[in-house]
């Protein structure tokens, strides 16, 4: 029973950093951007952003 619990708790872990690597060695993600009102202008970094409209 002890060994079955070392072995989830040691697939847990792994799989945590699994995730962060994931997370901290992309150079680019996708996000949405919701605003109000429609078309308001976003800064972020001071640098403009233009917003794809669908």
């Amino acid at each position: 029973m002890k060994k079955i619990f070392i072995v989830l708790s040691l697939s847990i872990v792994m799989l945590q950093y699994i995730g962060c690597s994931t997370v901290m060695h992309s150079t680019t993600q996708s996000i949405e951007l919701k605003t109000n009102p429609p078309n308001a202008k976003i800064t972020i970094d001071g640098k403009n952003l233009e917003l794809l409209h669908k």
